[in-house]
């Protein structure tokens, strides 16, 4: 679980209003890494 130290509704609420994202770990491929980046833009509406 990347944020142990909070719950359910806080990481909720963080990634919403904070664009919380968890760190991309060194082992991660760059590929899959921009895959990742690219799901979590926020669109403009």
């Amino acid at each position: 679980m990347p944020y142990p130290d909070l719950s359910f509704s806080e990481v909720t609420s963080a990634v919403i209003r904070q664009n919380l994202r968890p760190e991309m770990p060194r082992c991660c491929p760059s590929s899959l890494a921009n895959v990742m980046k690219r799901c979590w833009d926020v669109i403009s509406v």
